[in-house]
């Protein structure tokens, strides 16, 4: 059997405590060596809307970022594309476009790929600048990220 391509994508601002999740959890998969083949990282900071095209390429899409308000602070949960699908996403101008709104905007241009989207998301109850996302909630992300990657091989 053929691995699926899939791409572990990790989104937010590392200048804002929580939201740095995802860039620190692709940092510490970097590092590992038992990453499967067929498995790619990318840390697409604040700008996953930029990279629509390359997520359209994957078979599967494992979004690793902060959420607020959709669970209890602190803890790292595993959420498929349609239970985000009904999250509310309010951005306030272009310059503030949530990985969510990059999927929803993923589905509509490319309604041909068959993109499995699954997030892995820090709850949080809110973002400050200059704090630092803590240790524990990294690596219990990378823990998450390598369960699904397992389901890979």
């Amino acid at each position: 059997m053929i691995p699926r391509r899939m791409l572990v994508v990790g989104a937010g601002n590392v200048l804002a405590g929580d939201d740095g999740f995802g860039g620190a959890v692709i940092a510490r998969l970097c590092g590992r060596e038992d990453r499967p083949e067929g498995v790619d990282l990318l840390d697409a900071g604040t700008d996953v809307l930029g990279h629509i095209e390359t997520l359209a390429a994957y078979d599967e899409v494992i979004l690793v970022d902060v959420v607020v308000g959709a669970g209890h602070a602190g803890h790292v949960s595993v959420f498929d594309e349609r239970t985000a699908a009904g999250w509310t996403d309010n951005p306030a101008g272009a310059h503030h476009l949530s990985p969510l709104t990059a999927i929803r905007l993923l589905r509509v241009l490319h309604p041909e790929a068959r993109t499995q989207v699954t997030f892995v998301a820090l709850c949080a109850d809110r973002l400050a600048l200059g704090e630092v996302v803590s240790d524990a909630a990294v690596a219990a992300g990378v823990d998450a990220v390598v369960r699904l990657w397992g389901s890979n091989t």
